[in-house]
């Protein structure tokens, strides 16, 4: 399971709802902090833990930026991937379809690899 600082998740021991605020590595076992209702900070096992909502960050003005940055630098460089089948002898269907699939290609694993939420594996 992954779960991420902030997500909301149900200890099944007492059916108590609270935020994660922490994973710890003990020994080679993980213990995950659990924020429940009236500020107490509980520890409970990976496998009493259910998530039950995933946190959401607003989007921030630098999210917005490194976006739009991202965009641009996965256009670029799709457009010079379609130059080059089109200078190799590729027809205009074919240099459009390798233009389109780059940009969507670069653009989501950037986004993945640089904007992705962090996730602890428990």
């Amino acid at each position: 399971m992954l779960l991420a600082i902030g997500d909301i998740v149900r200890v099944r021991s007492d059916r108590s709802i609270g935020e994660v605020v922490g994973v710890e590595k003990v020994r080679r076992a993980s213990l995950i902090s659990v924020r429940v209702s009236g500020g107490a900070v509980r520890v409970a096992l990976p496998s009493e833990v259910e998530r039950v909502a995933r946190v959401l960050r607003p989007h921030t003005t630098a999210r917005a930026i490194a976006t739009a940055a991202l965009l641009a630098v996965s256009v670029g460089v799709a457009v010079a991937v379609g130059s080059a089948v089109q200078n190799l002898g590729g027809g205009t269907a074919l240099t459009v379809f390798v233009t389109a699939t780059s940009t969507a290609a670069l653009g989501d694993g950037l986004a993945r690899l640089l904007l992705r939420p962090r996730r602890f594996r428990v």
